[in-house]
């Protein structure tokens, strides 16, 4: 993997998570369930974890942890598995 971009990676994904969450919010009521998460894309996998035992997720409630758990993940300088596919994508867009 590259060297880690870590403050535009963070940057880049407030914009990104909330574009993703509001194009699969088809009802827009501001929770996730998961028949929408399965459009997340890249996302899915870390909404998955996330959504463990509940059948939707707020979706603002989703935003903070995403936005959270990525700063503090670049921050360390390594990104687990759920996020590697999500700063490739970022890397090749």
């Amino acid at each position: 993997m590259p060297i880690l971009r870590s403050q535009e990676f963070v940057s880049a994904n407030v914009s990104y998570t909330e574009h993703k969450l509001g194009a699969v919010d088809v009802n827009n009521d501001g929770k996730i369930n998961s028949k929408e998460a399965k459009k997340l894309g890249d996302l899915a996998d870390t909404f998955e974890l996330f959504r463990i035992g509940r059948t939707s997720v707020d979706r603002s409630a989703f935003q903070t942890f995403y936005q959270s758990y990525v700063r503090v993940c670049a921050k360390s300088g390594a990104l687990p598995t759920d996020l590697q596919d999500n700063y490739q994508n970022w890397l090749q867009a």
